[in-house]
């Protein structure tokens, strides 16, 4: 038997399995991932600073470029129903847009920054619905999926999900179900959120 690459448990007898455990995961689960920078070039769009790669092409998520960062803040524009993960730029900033995921707000989301202090894996909204992989905000403003029927992931309520891009919610920044869980499983509770409502600088 081998643990990463390594004997392990009894060898030299003649005894029957008993179990065995596979467990697979990412070589950058668990560490910052350094990569070559000197390929890229940043500069200040919609007033964040951009990644273009070495053919000048916007890089719209880093992750695969960067591997996960130790810490996140979350920029939430109103007017364009867009969530932007900034990582900081060396400077003590977080200006880098790292990923952006759509989003659905609503006229009563509040603007403001926030910090968030606490999370659910499944979370009852409003008119007896449910949110997965839901971050509070905020008192009742939350981050969390398009909502369901039931705690069952085979209830979505579609119409709410093509919704997404628009202003829709009740107050709550709605996500898909893979964005919300990014957001659940890799920014720490007491996250800075920052919700504005700007036109795009172009």
């Amino acid at each position: 038997m081998y643990f990463n690459g390594k004997t392990a448990g009894t060898i030299g007898g003649c005894y029957r399995l008993e179990a065995i455990q596979i467990k697979l995961s990412s070589k950058n689960a668990e560490k910052l991932v350094k990569t070559d920078k000197s390929s890229l070039t940043f500069s200040y769009k919609n007033g964040f600073k951009v990644c273009y790669d070495a053919k000048g092409k916007l890089c719209e998520d880093l992750e695969e470029l960067l591997g996960l960062q130790g810490l996140y803040e979350l920029r939430v524009n109103k007017q364009t129903n867009v969530v932007t993960v900034l990582i900081s730029d060396g400077e003590g900033k977080h200006e880098i847009a790292y990923k952006r995921f759509i989003c659905s707000v609503g006229d009563d989301t509040p603007i403001g920054v926030f910090y968030t202090p606490v999370k659910y894996r499944w979370r009852a909204l409003v008119e007896s619905s449910y949110g997965q992989y839901a971050t509070r905000v905020v008192n009742r403003i939350l981050f969390h999926s398009v909502p369901y029927d039931k705690k069952d992931p085979n209830t979505l309520f579609t119409e709410e999900y093509n919704k997404l891009g628009t202003t829709c919610s009740h107050g709550c920044i709605r996500l898909t179900c893979e964005d919300a869980k990014w957001i659940y499983d890799n920014c720490a509770l007491k996250t800075k959120v920052e919700i504005v409502s700007e036109k795009m600088i172009h």
